[in-house]
């Protein structure tokens, strides 16, 4: 009869055990299939660049002529 108490209390920490482990995994590992990043053109990062002040319009219009 003491070992019935023993065995289900056992059994309650595995269960307890496995549940942590699958919310720790479940957590870590991105669900499903990852978002597809489009591929960035040579317009998109002059825009961005100059969005951000890093070249100036002058710098900024002479590459666009560029890679035309």
């Amino acid at each position: 009869m003491i070992m019935m108490g023993f065995g289900g209390m056992m059994l309650f920490g595995i269960a307890v055990l496995f549940a942590v482990v699958l919310l720790v995994n479940d957590t870590s590992q991105p669900i499903g299939q990852p978002e597809r990043v489009q591929p960035v053109n040579a317009r998109q990062i002059l825009d961005r660049q100059y969005a951000k002040g890093e070249i100036t319009q002058e710098q900024y219009y002479s590459m666009i002529n560029d890679i035309k």
